[in-house]
């Protein structure tokens, strides 16, 4: 078993779709919530999963927030992968938020004591599910590694080696207008008028992956790398069966000359933010290369 510490646009719709294929149960640490998918069962056509939604606002038990059996089909997958909210270059990959989605997130908002002392995450299973991280920084805190470090998991740490800019691109597509209080409408103006911020913008992604594997090393966490271009988990994992999910950009309707203009807009913004800062590996190691 394993458990995937990867920050924003790591590969993690990968990670799961690889786990249902082998029907290998998993587990999401979220903001305030718990979500485990166990007792899959796939056929050629999908897999059919239990949902469990855990939480605590405070004592030691959790509480049993929602559980659910649903199918899912092999193909749903490509209606869902690299959807936005406010998507920059293809506008059809759009995530429209549900009200049934709104509010469970609003009910976790109340769960705030998920990752408080006392808690036991091996009280709920997780020493027995693949875990990944909707990560946020209290996910790393001494309580929660300690308890994830006596658990027989592999801890993996995906990277990439950037050659082209095209890696980048989907983090063009992630830009959402309220990082700068609604004050350009698209991450175009943005980068016309201020270049400096949307760089900045995109090396949060990168600063936040190597900010989580500084913090592995100061707990002592011993850890693999995962290069995301070999598209082979199986080999860090254990997993039988591999789920390759391409990169975002080749389900976008670039037969569309208006995509097709941001999209190579995009990609100019994501060659030069390279040529500026130097980013040619994601691992902690090149930091003093870069200085993200």
């Amino acid at each position: 078993m394993f458990i995937y510490w990867g920050g924003s646009n790591t590969g993690k719709k990968e990670v799961q779709q690889t786990c249902y294929i082998n029907e290998a149960s998993h587990t999401y640490l979220l903001k305030n919530t718990i979500k485990t998918y166990t007792d899959i069962k796939c056929t050629d056509v999908g897999c059919d999963v239990t949902k469990t939604e855990y939480g605590k606002k405070s004592g030691f038990r959790y509480e049993e927030l929602e559980s659910k059996r649903y199918h899912i089909k092999h193909t749903q997958w490509r209606t869902t992968y690299g959807e936005e909210i406010h998507p920059q270059i293809d506008y059809s990959i759009k995530f429209d938020v549900k009200p049934i989605q709104t509010m469970r997130n609003l009910r976790s908002e109340y769960y705030t004591g998920t990752y408080t002392s006392p808690f036991s995450l091996r009280s709920i299973g997780l020493d027995e599910t693949n875990i990944t991280l909707k990560y946020r920084p209290h996910h790393l805190g001494k309580n929660i590694v300690n308890q994830l470090k006596q658990f027989p998991h592999t801890h993996i740490v995906p990277y990439r080696v950037i050659k082209e800019p095209e890696r980048l691109i989907h983090k063009i597509q992630m830009w959402s207008p309220h990082k700068n209080g609604y004050q350009y409408n698209n991450v175009f103006e943005h980068y016309e008028d201020k270049p400096e911020e949307v760089f900045a913008y995109l090396a949060t992604f990168y600063k936040e992956q190597r900010d989580i594997e500084e913090r592995l090393r100061e707990q002592n966490v011993d850890y693999v790398y995962y290069d995301m271009d070999t598209y082979d988990l199986a080999s860090v994992t254990g997993l039988e069966k591999n789920w390759h999910i391409p990169e975002s950009y080749h389900l976008w309707k670039l037969d569309d000359p208006d995509t097709k203009k941001r999209f190579d807009m995009g990609v100019e913004i994501c060659a030069a933010f390279l040529k500026s800062t130097g980013l040619s590996d994601t691992r902690l190691d090149f930091r003093s290369k870069d200085g993200i």
